[in-house]
């Protein structure tokens, strides 16, 4: 069994996500886990759940994933801090942003430290319709 179904199974109870989606955010976190990296050519390099699966395809995916999907932030926060049984942990912001074709894009990111590494809780997204 691949991390990826691993994950997926973990997940599956619970987020009530469609199974597509959350099979997909499963690749995204062990493809980031795995290249340690959150660029997505490099996620995708990592996170195929099979070998007869293309990189172009998952790439596509993953870039669908982000664009169609309004993710439930508050939820995955929960799920982070019950999983880590965090109670009190450092925040950290940051922000970050690029050009997807034309689109000016912008994230801010508010994560909570634990044992030096950043686990966000909490997306701003802003998309520059021009």
């Amino acid at each position: 069994m691949s991390e990826v179904s691993i994950l997926f199974s973990a997940l599956s109870g619970v987020f009530q996500w469609n199974k597509s989606r959350l099979e997909c955010f499963s690749m995204i976190v062990i493809g980031m886990i795995s290249a340690q990296s959150v660029n997505l050519a490099n996620i995708s390099d990592h996170a195929k759940p099979s070998k007869n699966i293309k990189y172009n395809s998952i790439y596509k995916r993953i870039q669908r994933f982000f664009t169609d999907f309004d993710m439930p932030l508050n939820d995955i926060a929960k799920f982070v801090f019950n999983l880590f049984n965090l109670t009190n942990c450092r925040l950290i912001i940051d922000r970050t942003n690029w050009w997807y074709g034309k689109k000016h894009i912008n994230y801010l990111v508010l994560s909570g430290r634990y044992k030096n590494v950043a686990i966000p809780l909490e997306v701003y997204f802003y998309c520059d319709p021009y």
